[in-house]
């Protein structure tokens, strides 16, 4: 179990990292904000966050992402203000990430989204894929909730409750959730 001071120092680092999305961020330079080793931090970080400081920064650079883009930026907008080096890095994840492209996120999502919902221990665990992966996962109180968040999320797109096709996804989502898939 963490201590209180190293989620204080995370929380901090996390802080930093949001700041700082648009700058190299290698371990030797959080190390230097935090004052510990590069390999303590990133085992100490990984530990309170359960993400490695890049995945995190990752994650963190997909949400502003979407945000500029649901905000109406332009990809290239977006993408800069989020801190992507280039487009060749931003569209060689979008896929993976989004599930679709930036330009569909930006638009109000692809033509189709498949989703489904399954109960877990935090309430409704609801997750969305296109054929390229999944697109969004929430948490919500019912199912209801669940489709309306994700109605939210891609108002442009058609969506179908597929349950018998997303049910390993979610069944190794709840899993994870409950503890026994830790990673």
């Amino acid at each position: 179990m963490p201590t209180a001071d190293a989620v204080s120092l995370v929380r901090e680092l996390c802080d930093y990292i949001r700041a700082n999305l648009e700058t190299p961020l290698t371990l030797a330079r959080l190390g230097e904000q935090t004052g510990l080793s590069p390999a303590h931090l990133q085992r100490v970080f990984t530990r309170v966050v359960g993400l490695s400081p890049r995945r995190f920064a990752d994650a963190c650079r997909l949400e502003r992402l979407k945000s500029q883009l649901k905000g109406g930026e332009s990809v290239t907008t977006a993408m800069t203000a989020a801190g992507y080096g280039s487009s060749s890095r931003l569209y060689e994840r979008a896929a993976e990430r989004l599930g679709m492209t930036p330009g569909q996120y930006r638009g109000g999502g692809p033509p189709h989204v498949r989703f489904t919902a399954a109960a877990c221990d935090l309430g409704v665990v609801a997750l969305a894929a296109t054929d390229k992966g999944i697109c969004w996962l929430g948490f919500r109180d019912t199912d209801a909730d669940a489709e309306a968040a994700l109605r939210a999320e891609f108002p442009k797109a058609a969506l179908t409750r597929a349950d018998d096709e997303l049910a390993g996804w979610a069944a190794e989502l709840q899993k994870h959730l409950a503890g026994a898939r830790p990673h």
